[in-house]
């Protein structure tokens, strides 16, 4: 096939002989050829399109110049190659001309056949190529804006192209971006180790071509990016080729992830520390409490022992402040409505806060119902209150709302530990300092404070995470320094009516004369605990644990009517102990004692059916009033 199978050329020359000539070479070549005599005859004939134009500078009643710099000036010929032929306009200065004023090549009569014919076909070739770049970079825009991951090119640190998920990242429209530098988008903490993994590429070094970083969006928000970077050639010139896509909601999920996880850890040794902590607060309380119920009031000791037994309660205050931390507290549930129980509490509230802050109460109309705790949910309210109220020293709004939420699966996805469906939020606001990042990270922790040594004991948040995560419920803290914070939190909405609360039922007698069984392994605690019990008149059977409470059972001459045990024992824990006590001697009651609930009794800080439980530390008279109410059950 002739090379120039299928191409036409316009021929442009006012001279007949030169003409034909040149369109000789083209034909024989099996170029299709179009002659004109005229500048103005060459414009017209140019609109049909043909694949090159060969024009004479030399034209009776335009220039060539002239005719090309139309050409050039109109779309739909701006893009036709053009070669420039004269005899007479020979010298350096005319052909510099010619190409600069958008000719693509200019040849020399009398020319040679096989030069013009190579020099048609290089040009020609050379269009198609250009032609080809053109359809495959549009090809790569239009692919490019369809997808979205961000996708950016860039020479030097700037940027030369971007597409359409590029804008959405950034917030920069694509006329903002092109031309702006790669490390502006950067955020500054990043920007050094972007900066030395580009410079390191560039010298051929291999440290990861994919990383993460964030990068601060035309409004100053902050967003996480998963980038990669590679080489390519872009319109003939090397450049760098970027590839982002948006990783916040992950890395916000992978972060609560981790502070949940922290937490858990925290709280499991809490739990342990408050477990040790109240055996010996039911040592250091106990005999306190039987020395004071032996001296009079005028005993010069009995001031002494006052102070030891209010430290001891504050200790103890600690412990289970620590216990519902690590969520091994006992709970009493009851459907309940939170409008009610905040408007109850409003008055305790706002005396809390004091005068100079401001308590605003927005319920929702149609809230549904929750199966708390109502003490715990008030500790909740209370804590929330108070930590607002030292937010706000110099007075402010604290706003407590209440509304019914549905949670998704994004939203679950995006906060470990969610399980979707509808909840109560209850949402507590102030217009205080608020907190930074690094703070708001640390707030739930046990003994995490940022007030003066003195001030706080860093356990009132972290009561609260303990009470709603064994609630059932989850908590987040919104906050950003001078702009206050807010804590939401939610509880699974149930469909039960809320019920009339039932009045606390009277004490019973504390005395008796039956047979107790006391099971401990802390023989501090086991000795008090049967001095106790034996100063209401019960006679003590005491053992360090379970095979040695089985034991002595057997040898016993009378079966003892009730069962106190530890729950957690070595070897044997308590309620192993009851059922193979009970598979013997099923008269025989029981009743445990813990410094914290346990799967073995409890699940989730629910007590069993028909379980009863006695917290320590304990005085003597709840310890023996509670043996004394299981005995009349």
């Amino acid at each position: 096939m002739a090379e120039g199978a299928g191409k036409c050329i316009l021929n442009v020359d006012d001279n007949e002989a030169g003409r034909y000539a040149l369109s000789r070479i083209l034909t024989a070549a099996g170029y299709r050829v179009v002659e004109a005599s005229s500048g103005e005859e060459a414009l017209r004939l140019a609109g049909e399109l043909p694949d090159l134009i060969l024009l004479d500078v030399n034209l009776p009643d335009m220039s060539g110049f002239e005719v090309c710099r139309r050409l050039r000036a109109d779309t739909r010929t701006a893009s036709i190659p053009i070669i420039h032929v004269s005899a007479t306009y020979v010298r350096s200065e005319y052909r510099t001309a010619g190409l600069d004023g958008g000719a693509d090549g200019y040849i020399v009569q009398p020319v040679d056949a096989r030069e013009l014919v190579a020099t048609v076909a290089a040009l020609l070739r050379l269009k198609e190529t250009e032609k080809a770049l053109r359809a495959s970079e549009q090809w790569f825009r239009t692919l490019a804006d369809a997808t979205a991951t961000a996708i950016f090119i860039y020479q030097g640190e700037c940027f030369v192209y971007v597409n359409r998920a590029s804008e959405i990242l950034s917030g920069y429209a694509k006329d903002e971006l092109v031309g702006m530098r790669f490390y502006d988008l950067v955020h500054p903490r990043f920007r050094d180790m972007v900066r030395q993994r580009g410079l390191d590429r560039q010298r051929g070094i291999e440290v990861p071509n994919r990383y993460e970083f964030t990068i601060v969006r035309k409004d100053g928000s902050e967003r996480w990016v998963d980038f990669s970077a590679g080489k390519i050639d872009w319109q003939g010139r090397p450049a760098g080729l970027g590839t982002a896509f948006d990783i916040t909601e992950r890395k916000q999920a992978e972060e609560a992830l981790r502070q949940a996880q922290r937490l858990e850890a925290i709280g499991r040794l809490a739990g342990g520390v408050a477990h040790d902590f109240n055996n010996l607060l039911s040592v250091i309380n106990g005999y306190c409490n039987l020395m004071l119920t032996q001296l009079d009031e005028t005993h010069p000791m009995r001031a002494d022992l006052e102070a030891i037994e209010r430290a001891g309660r504050q200790a103890a205050s600690l412990t289970q402040q620590l216990l519902a931390f690590s969520r091994r507290q006992i709970l009493k549930p009851e459907v309940l409505n939170l409008n009610t129980v905040i408007a109850e509490t409003h008055r305790m509230l706002k005396r809390v806060i004091g005068e100079d802050i401001d308590l605003v109460f927005v319920p929702a109309e149609d809230l549904g119902n929750v199966k708390v705790d109502p003490g715990q949910v008030e500790q909740v309210l209370m804590n929330l209150a108070v930590n607002a109220r030292d937010a706000m020293p110099r007075g402010g709004t604290l706003t407590i709302e209440t509304v019914n939420v549905e949670l998704d699966e994004d939203y679950a996805r995006q906060h470990p530990g969610v399980q979707p469906g509808r909840y109560v939020m209850l949402a507590v606001s102030d217009t205080g300092t608020g907190m930074d990042e690094a703070v708001r990270e640390r707030i739930f922790e046990p003994f995490f404070t940022t007030k003066e040594l003195g001030k706080g004991t860093g356990l009132g948040l972290a009561t609260v995470y303990g009470i709603v995560k064994q609630s059932g419920g989850n908590i987040w803290a919104y906050s950003e320094v001078g702009k206050g914070s807010t804590f939401k939190v939610y509880l699974p909405r149930v469909d039960e009516e809320v019920r009339e609360r039932r009045p606390e039922p009277a004490k019973s007698r504390t005395f008796g004369s039956e047979t107790v069984l006391l099971v401990e392994d802390e023989e501090a605690v086991r000795k008090l605990a049967g001095r106790m019990l034996e100063g209401a008149g019960y006679k003590v059977l005491t053992a360090g644990g379970g095979p040695e409470a089985l034991r002595l059972v057997e040898s016993a001459e009378k079966v003892p009517d009730i069962l106190v045990t530890d729950v957690v024992m070595p070897e044997m824990s308590g309620r192993e102990l009851y059922e193979r006590l009970r598979a013997r001697h099923p008269g025989m009651k029981v009743l445990y004692i813990s410094g914290y609930t346990d799967n073995a009794i409890a699940h989730y800080g629910l007590l069993d059916p028909g379980t009863h439980l006695v917290s320590k530390p304990f005085t003597a008279g709840e310890l023996a009033g509670m043996v004394r109410r299981v005995l009349d059950e």
